[in-house]
């Protein structure tokens, strides 16, 4: 966990080692931190791996109302807009990194475009799915906002603990865990028994397909919380990351599981 100052306002952060270099290096300048606004209101601080540092390609971001999707990848920059209506193709432009993530400029006959990509997190304006950046489109005069990313990738990485099961806090020296890996896998401790499941994350929701587990015997307390937390995991229907970098794993009623890293 790192700490980072700006306009005397102490923001808490999960951010790995090279993005605070690069925040460091923003507010040593006499810069305001990414992470904080003009009007001193700070928004929310994640796990999100550093765009200022690394973006796999193809990068893709999307928007709503007008609906717009791009796409960059090694060699071409795809824009749509207005529903699909008007379309852009470029070559890839430079990357030019930014204080609070990166940019790419391009041009065309008809149209100037600015893409700028942000270190936040955005979430979906319609489903609600957050996503690990901010993204902000510049049309000649006409501006964009959308979200981009991989929503996975706000997933997997360490290991999460999990604190509340509907609701609850667990029992004492009990640990249940959650990890997504890679390959769709989602493999971890029940607080009795070790589970796994395959995962899958679509534009709108959270999938955990069957959980098979071990058969370990338990003490009853032990093993009603554990059967309880497996019903709400193969129940999810989406997640979300809280200010303080919880994760909340929901089922269609608004039963959740928290857990936190």
């Amino acid at each position: 966990m790192y700490f980072i100052a700006g306009a005397g306002v102490l923001c808490v952060t999960h951010f790995a080692g090279l993005a605070w270099a690069h925040l460091l290096a923003a507010t040593a300048v006499g810069g305001v931190a990414p992470n904080s606004l003009a009007n001193g209101a700070y928004p929310e601080c994640c796990k999100i791996a550093p765009a200022s540092v690394a973006e796999r390609l193809p990068f893709k971001a999307a928007g709503n109302e007008p609906g717009w999707s791009l796409t960059i990848s090694d060699e071409r920059m795809e824009l749509k807009w207005n529903y699909g209506q008007d379309r852009m193709s470029t070559p890839r432009p430079p990357r030019h990194p930014t204080r609070a993530g990166y940019r790419y400029a391009t041009s065309t006959a008809a149209h100037a475009v600015t893409v700028h990509v942000a270190d936040r997190l955005c979430r979906d304006s319609m489903t609600g799915l957050p996503y690990p950046r901010r993204v902000t489109v510049q049309i000649d005069a006409e501006t964009l906002t959308g979200c981009g990313g991989s929503p996975v990738s706000l997933l997997r990485g360490d290991e999460w603990v999990v604190e509340d099961i509907a609701g609850k806090g667990l029992i004492d020296s009990s640990r249940v865990t959650l990890n997504f890996g890679a390959n769709g896998r989602l493999a971890g401790r029940a607080g009795c028994n070790t589970y796994h499941a395959h995962y899958e994350l679509t534009g709108e929701r959270l999938i955990v397909g069957d959980i098979a587990t071990t058969r370990r015997a338990c003490a009853p307390a032990l093993e009603r919380q554990e059967t309880v937390f497996l019903r709400l995991l193969r129940a999810a229907h989406g997640f979300n990351l809280t200010t303080d970098g919880a994760l909340v794993i929901r089922t269609a009623t608004g039963t959740s599981i928290e857990a936190r890293r």
